[in-house]
């Protein structure tokens, strides 16, 4: 073998490993999420976590990000929670609105449509009417009937 053979097979060898090493490395960047973030997301989805135990997880979350995929979920994680914060917003200020609403009615006619109103506001917003109000429409139409 003359001696620019033997100098380029170790050169070529090299060359190979440090391209497996790369496309390993991204491999590892792009398609796993790592074992500490998943355990945190996954408590943090758990039922019974409370608004503040969610803002820990959050919080503990943001500092086990290790790759661009654990990146990319906490990311989405977050417009998650955002948008359930949201949501509870709107639930409550809708409620709240209702029941004053309810509070400051007193003649029956009014306040049938009133709570007619109320409803068809939740569904606007796509949220479920709370069973304390729709009970009380229940009991406004059936006393508006006889």
């Amino acid at each position: 073998m003359s001696r620019a053979r033997k100098g380029a097979i170790p050169g070529i060898a090299i060359v190979v490993i440090g391209f497996g090493c790369f496309g390993g490395y991204e491999l590892y960047e792009k398609r796993y999420l790592s074992s500490d973030l998943r355990r945190t997301l996954t408590a943090a989805m758990d039922p019974a976590a409370t608004n503040g135990d969610i803002m820990a997880y959050v919080r503990d979350a943001r500092l086990q990000i290790r790759t661009m995929k654990d990146a990319a979920v906490f990311q989405k994680f977050e417009e998650c929670v955002q948008l359930s914060e949201d949501s509870n917003e709107i639930n409550s200020r809708l409620f709240n609105d209702s029941m004053t609403a309810l509070q400051s009615l007193n003649s029956t006619d009014s306040l049938v449509s009133k709570l007619v109103e109320i409803r068809s506001e939740y569904w606007r917003e796509h949220i479920p009417v709370p069973k304390i109000l729709q009970t009380q429409i229940d009991q406004a139409l059936a006393e508006s009937a006889s």
